[in-house]
């Protein structure tokens, strides 16, 4: 019997306990219809996806296939001078808006504008202009063959994009802005024996060469325009501070107060020369050379400031305020995701993402899965789910998840499909480790329920603790003067056969 056939028979025993009768076709007719939706996804219905992204990335690696290499440039030649390169003045003509649906547009008046489709099992999590007509974007979950937390480049008059920047294996890079006036800047780390330490990068998009500028300390946070970079450091959380310095590391004076107020934001113009603070529903800028206070606009509720293209995206639960050089226009909210002005695109006529992927992450297994004594509908739930992750089926689990009901996530994620990929694209690899867990030893919970591994139904089996050693598991486990507790990956089975949980965390 093959895995197709053994996970049909399961969804039929299954379907007596469904709500109506055709409920098992239907969850059949979604998971075939899943690998098409995942490659025609369009921008419009896209469900939301909380668009900061944090953690910073290692060295970066030279691509085989055109990828620029970044080696940071620590030579001790003393810096250009501190001329302004600033951009010209342009007035933003809309926004740019990146979510689980891809990147779209909203011109000044709220109209829509480009639509590029993405895949929601690869959403996009920030989109900047390069200044040229082109974007700059990055994924939430990167799609392969990129690394994970790759930059992209879409640039002006091409259909597809190309990295502009690739971290090593398990890396992620942070976006920054644009700086100057062919210049890109982002953050990485590079990881020593105690922890990370953050790099502020910048990239000229003309000649491809990256260079670093400062270092960034864990509480600090960077926002960049022209040649400056604005660093707040929340260290004290009631007092944060702001530095000033150039796109070469040198300091600059600033005309703001030497305590923030408590979770302000900032964010620094394109050409450098003005700074927003947002803080308390108003945004007020400062001008950076003459040090004097220009406009304060009140925007009630307002929790994000981004700068591009001469003005401000400021966003509300109730609007964007995109505000110009001496104008403001109310556009439609945005629920989640990403939003910056910008003043021109120039992209090919059938722009892509290039979201979409046939390959999927995966971890061949080699494991048997050894006969263990349990009742008939578990030790069927349990080979499925084996036959299923070792084959990296994610659409058969996540029909199995489907018809049972089961807790994959404390998060209660709307698309095990999609879950699945971004952990395994983050380094967890869920599917393997599910492997894993079945080919260990069972415990039994006094409800009636089967769980893998033992030790988390019964943490006293050493037994089973020496099979987690040997299997390489040892995410989830803690050490405390009462012993030993697994709260990683474990897997429920219910003695009537359903798929309860496969869920990490306390």
């Amino acid at each position: 019997m093959n895995t197709e056939e053994r996970v049909r028979l399961h969804l039929q025993a299954k379907a007596g306990r469904l709500d109506a009768p055709d409920r098992l076709e239907e969850v059949m007719r979604e998971g075939r219809l899943r690998r098409i939706r995942r490659q025609t996804a369009t921008v419009l219905g896209a469900a939301a996806l909380v668009a900061a992204v944090v953690g910073l990335a290692a060295n970066l690696i030279p691509d085989t296939q055109g990828t620029v290499a970044v080696s940071p440039d620590t030579s001790t030649a003393d810096p250009a001078p501190t001329t302004s390169t600033s951009i010209p003045g342009a007035a933003p003509t809309g926004v740019l808006v990146a979510d689980a649906g891809g990147i779209t547009s909203l011109a000044r008046d709220g109209s829509p504008g480009i639509a590029i489709a993405g895949d929601p099992t690869y959403p996009i999590a920030t989109v900047y202009p390069d200044q040229m007509g082109g974007i700059i974007y990055q994924h939430v979950t990167t799609p392969l063959p990129w690394e994970q937390g790759t930059l992209l480049w879409l640039q002006a008059g091409a259909d597809s994009p190309e990295p502009l920047a690739v971290p090593e294996p398990g890396g992620r890079l942070t976006p920054v802005g644009p700086a100057l006036s062919t210049g890109f800047v982002y953050l990485l780390d590079e990881p020593t024996e105690t922890a990370p330490a953050t790099v502020i990068m910048i990239v000229d998009l003309a000649d491809g060469v990256h260079e670093e500028i400062a270092p960034l300390a864990p509480t600090e946070e960077v926002s960049a325009g022209g040649d400056l970079l604005a660093i707040v450091d929340r260290t004290d959380v009631m007092c944060p501070q702001l530095r000033l310095i150039d796109v070469h590391g040198a300091p600059r004076q600033s005309p703001l107060p030497d305590c923030l107020p408590v979770g302000a934001g900032i964010s620094v113009s394109p050409d450098g020369s003005r700074l927003a603070l947002l803080a308390e529903g108003t945004l007020t800028e400062y001008h950076l050379v003459t040090g004097e206070t220009g406009r304060q606009i009140g925007v009630p509720d307002a929790y994000m400031v981004t700068s591009g293209a001469g003005g401000w995206a400021v966003r509300s639960p109730e609007e964007v305020r995109l505000i110009g050089p001496d104008w403001e226009e109310s556009l439609p909210a945005v629920e989640s995701g990403w939003v910056v002005p910008f003043a021109r695109l120039e992209l090919g006529a059938d722009p892509a993402l290039e979201s979409g992927s046939d390959q999927l992450p995966c971890v061949p297994t080699e494991l048997d899965l050894p006969d263990q004594d349990l009742p008939a509908p578990v030790a069927e739930t349990r080979r499925a789910l084996f036959d299923l992750a070792s084959a990296c089926d994610y659409e058969g689990l996540a029909e199995l998840v489907a018809v049972d009901g089961t807790t994959i996530s404390y998060g209660a994620p709307d698309d095990p499909f999609a879950f699945w990929v971004g952990e395994a694209r983050r380094g967890t690899e869920p599917l393997s480790v599910l492997t894993r867990l079945l080919a260990m030893s069972p415990g039994l919970h006094a409800d009636g329920w089967y769980g893998w591994p033992a030790v988390h139904v019964d943490p006293g089996s050493e037994a089973n603790w020496e099979e987690l050693d040997e299997a390489g598991i040892d995410d989830g486990v803690v050490e405390s003067p009462e012993g030993r507790a697994y709260y990683g990956y474990r897997v429920g089975i219910a003695a009537d056969g359903t798929w309860m949980f496969f869920v990490a965390g306390d």
